[in-house]
């Protein structure tokens, strides 16, 4: 049995926890370094059939756990002493990490798509996608007072693109995850993680709202075009088209929802924004 695979059942059996003050501890530094040797494992096609409900259940308990530790560090900001910082910042490595491994473990293998769902995993994540959205706001203001919080934003950021990746993995051709997905970050979550300062965070957005909305069947599709809330996604992701920082995803967004017989309330909201000519250069 190679090491990654006794690293990964002992996750399975949830050995990385243990007594300690009478709760749950992790030792985070050491499970960083694991976690980093499964994410590699977890591309390999054969490893990821070794995913079942009982691994993906200690994962969503580690992303708890992780979230919790991390909360209670970030609220006492001007005490941490260097060790809390170091800890803080190995436990977002982290769990960026898990994401991945959760990430790489559905790719072309629908039964785990489904695990992920079943167990809650899904709400966990999308969870996790405001959680370190707000850290990484809080550390960015409390900067020039903790220069140390500096550090945690594009951690936070990495843990973000790792959601959102796994979050639009799920969507795809699933209209009841499309639902819970919809249902959970429309309208507040997608504006402002559309407004983040962080390209690809901003991509990922734009690829779960192409699988949400850019098909003339979809039910969320409607709702884009009849809010106020609605139109400014909207108004944002044409935004995101225009050279010479074009994204990939915001592109496909925006000419999924013109196959969609949408092109005249695009022209309509682009107008109002003075983003006509933009949208003109999708109009072939």
């Amino acid at each position: 049995m190679e090491t990654a695979d006794i690293e990964f059942e002992r996750i399975r059996r949830g050995i990385w926890a243990g007594p300690y003050a009478s709760k749950p501890y992790v030792a985070w530094n050491d499970l960083s370094r694991v976690l980093s040797t499964l994410v590699k494992w977890s591309r390999v096609a054969k490893n990821r059939k070794k995913f079942d409900e009982v691994v993906y259940n200690s994962f969503k308990e580690l992303l708890e756990k992780a979230k919790g530790d991390i909360d209670t560090k970030i609220k006492a900001l001007s005490t941490l002493t260097q060790q809390d910082v170091d800890v803080v910042t190995v436990t977002i490595i982290a769990t960026a990490n898990i994401v991945r491994v959760l990430r790489n473990s559905v790719v072309d293998f629908p039964t785990n798509q489904f695990l992920q769902v079943k167990t809650g995993l899904l709400d966990t994540i999308m969870e996790s996608i405001g959680f370190y959205h707000n850290v990484s706001e809080t550390c960015r203001r409390a900067k020039f007072r903790y220069p140390y919080a500096l550090t945690y934003s594009p951690l936070c950021y990495e843990v973000m693109r790792a959601c959102l990746q796994v979050t639009s993995n799920l969507c795809v051709g699933n209209q009841a995850v499309q639902g819970a997905v919809w249902s959970r970050l429309y309208p507040g979550m997608f504006t402002t993680l559309l407004e983040s300062s962080d390209k690809t965070v901003k991509n990922y957005v734009c690829s779960i709202l192409f699988h949400c909305v850019a098909w003339r069947a979809s039910t969320h599709l409607e709702k884009l075009f009849i809010s106020d809330a609605g139109k400014n996604i909207v108004r944002n992701a044409v935004a995101l088209v225009e050279q010479p920082n074009c994204l990939e995803w915001a592109q496909i967004l925006i000419e999924g929802l013109i196959c969609a017989d949408k092109f005249i309330d695009l022209h309509d909201i682009c107008k109002e924004s003075q983003r006509t000519f933009t949208l003109l250069g999708y109009r072939q």
